[in-house]
């Protein structure tokens, strides 16, 4: 006859189990936890880079997608050793993490991020390595990519750069079309890249036979030339911010609020780049969107009467003096910069590219971007492309009424709530209109 189980081994058993779920509850909040800090990193990161690129352009108008950016970097760094890892990590802020933390919480806000889960909107990114047959990859690495990143990988034969650049341009996933081309892979070892491609609705569209032709000034009060204006009067959350000398107001997308654009108006004698050094010194986004969230719950939704630009930005440039301000040197020097954890061969970023458009209309938001790191073992040499704009300016009183009335220099961000995290961001200055 079988015997039962003693009281005292069951009660042993389920202090085992209580044990059990609390260890999993504690693992998960930490997870938790270190993914919201990986994403306040990821958050300062972008506003470096953003106002680093306002800086360098001078009020030129500017669009960049720090998240790819990010995704890109924090590959490299993985890929890299020593002083090499440790300027890219300081770079994002991670050097004094572990990495099989950063790794996970990585991942996770990857997932967060990328989740919509909304109708009305569309949002992709991803990150891809492309080597060629002859680059001996050390396993470690190709273990962090496959099981660690779990990023796409594909071998190809960069001699045949026709079949390469046809199959790796296949392998991405609702990217932008022919994204790479055959050259990239004629000089270039290996190739990492981080496309990403945003679609969103307004939730509360504008109506284009309320768009008006008006004038957009300078921060100086001159008018810059005429723009097409989108006007609405409806209930958005809106705010007043003193500690950034700037108006914020938000924009939704789709149908469930994770999604929006925020657009930071400077007050008049605020420069862009004033409330950009606020935001880093001052008053961060997370404030930014608890002061929003707490002006709607204690005077609710007003109407207000705005009016945003229509507008289409693209910045195409090469990440190298941005890096450079960012303290990230040795991986663009061929001697110093060290790899190893990837190859024994030698191999440093020849380049990384950055492309990025964004369009503004009265039904919603289209952006995409990619950035691009070419590894190569030999030295390329390439070209800078400068450039100037010039636009006649006519010296004029800017009219300011009551509203939200963006006539001026603004700062913009497209951005996944619940993590703060900036999809897309830049300023609003020099304007083309289409």
């Amino acid at each position: 006859m079988r015997k039962k189980p003693g009281l005292t081994l069951i009660l042993w058993k389920m202090v085992v189990f209580a044990k059990a779920i609390r260890f999993a509850l504690a693992l998960s909040a930490v997870t938790v936890c270190y993914c919201l800090q990986l994403s306040d990193d990821c958050r300062n990161f972008s506003h470096k880079i953003i106002n680093v690129t306002d800086v360098t352009l001078v009020k030129r108008d500017t669009v960049l997608a720090p998240f790819a950016i990010w995704n890109l970097l924090f590959t490299l760094a993985l890929a890299a050793s020593g002083e090499t890892s440790r300027q890219l990590l300081s770079a994002l802020r991670l050097s004094h993490e572990k990495e099989n933390k950063i790794i996970k919480a990585n991942k996770d806000l990857n997932r967060e991020v990328i989740q919509t889960g909304n109708a009305g909107v569309s949002y992709t990114s991803g990150t891809y390595i492309f080597w060629d047959i002859e680059l001996q990859v050390n396993a470690e690495f190709k273990a962090i990519i496959n099981y660690g990143l779990e990023i796409e990988n594909e071998v190809l034969d960069f001699a045949n750069s026709t079949a390469a650049v046809v199959k790796a341009n296949s392998a991405i996933v609702n990217s932008i079309q022919n994204l790479l081309r055959g050259e990239d892979f004629a000089t270039s070892r290996m190739i990492v890249l981080s496309p990403t491609v945003f679609e969103g609705h307004w939730t509360l569209p504008f109506n284009a036979i309320d768009t008006t032709i008006e004038p957009f000034y300078s921060e100086n009060g001159e008018i810059i030339r005429q723009v097409y204006m989108m006007n609405q009067r409806n209930r958005f959350p809106f705010t007043n911010i003193r500690e950034l000398g700037a108006f914020v107001l938000q924009l939704p997308y789709g149908s469930n609020d994770k999604y929006c654009m925020l657009i930071l108006l400077p007050w008049l004698g605020t420069t862009v780049s004033e409330v950009y050094q606020n935001l880093v010194s001052s008053f961060t986004l997370k404030e930014v969107f608890y002061k929003l969230n707490n002006d709607t719950k204690t005077y609710g939704l007003e109407n207000i009467d705005i009016k945003i630009p229509r507008f289409e930005i693209i910045t195409n440039s090469d990440s190298h003096r941005l890096l450079n301000s960012m303290g990230v040197y040795d991986i663009f020097d061929s001697i110093a910069a060290n790899f190893s954890r990837t190859t024994s061969e030698s191999i440093f970023v020849s380049s990384i590219k950055r492309s990025a458009s964004i369009s503004v209309t009265e039904s919603g938001t289209s952006a995409s971007a990619s950035a691009t790191a070419m590894l190569t073992d030999k030295i390329v040499l390439s070209t800078p492309i400068s450039g100037t704009a010039l636009h006649r300016t006519i010296k004029s009183d800017p009219v300011y009424s009551a509203g939200f009335i963006a006539n001026r220099p603004f700062i913009y961000y497209v951005m996944e709530k619940k993590t703060t995290t900036i999809l897309f961001g830049g300023a609003f200055s020099e304007f083309v209109v289409f």
